[in-house]
C-alpha cells in the first residue's frame, strides 16, 4: 500500500525518505492511501539482479499502465539487432519471483503492449542485443509502471 502522509510526503510500505536532516516533533498521521501500489521491500536479496543495468540512459525506458494493459516504451539504438523485454510476477508479502514471458522485438519497434494482466506486482526488464547476440543495453526493474528503480 503506498500512503500520502499529511506532511506531503509518499511512501511505500510505511517509510518515508527525506533528504537532510529532519525534527519530527509530533506523530505523523496517513491522509490518503492509495492500495494499488504493491510493497516490495529494498534490499531484499530476491530483487537484487533487478539492479544490474547496462547502458540503461540509452534506452530510457518507461511503463504506462492502464488496467489490464501494460504499454512498455524505449528509445532505439542504433547498434540494436532487438530488444527483450522480460516479464516476472512477484507475490507481494512472500519471497517468490515468477518468470512469466520473453518477448523479441525487432530492431525498428521500441514499444510493445501486453494485455490481460490482473493484479500488480509485475516487474519487466528491458534490454538489446546487437547483431553478434552480445547484450549492449539493459535496464533495471520497472515495478508495474513508471521508470526503473533500486530494488
Amino acid at each position: 500500500m503506498s500512503v500520502v502522509f499529511d506532511n506531503g510526503y509518499r511512501t511505500v510500505g510505511g517509510t518515508v525518505s527525506i533528504k537532510g536532516p529532519v525534527t519530527i516533533t509530533e506523530p505523523i498521521t496517513i491522509k490518503e492511501s492509495i492500495p494499488d501500489i504493491p510493497q516490495i521491500s529494498v534490499g531484499n536479496p530476491l530483487f537484487q539482479a533487478f539492479n544490474t543495468a547496462l547502458n540503461e540512459s540509452q534506452l530510457k525506458p518507461f511503463v504506462l499502465r492502464k488496467g489490464s494493459v501494460m504499454n512498455i516504451h524505449w528509445k532505439p539504438i542504433p547498434e540494436a539487432a532487438e530488444y527483450i523485454i522480460t516479464l516476472y510476477k512477484s507475490l507481494i508479502g512472500a519471497s517468490t519471483l515468477y518468470f512469466m514471458a520473453e518477448y523479441r522485438i525487432e530492431r525498428n519497434k521500441c514499444f510493445w503492449a501486453i494485455s490481460d494482466l490482473i493484479d500488480n506486482g509485475f516487474i519487466i526488464q528491458i534490454a538489446a542485443e546487437n547483431r553478434e547476440g552480445n547484450l549492449i543495453a539493459k535496464s533495471r526493474g520497472i515495478l508495474d509502471q513508471g521508470n526503473p528503480r533500486d530494488w
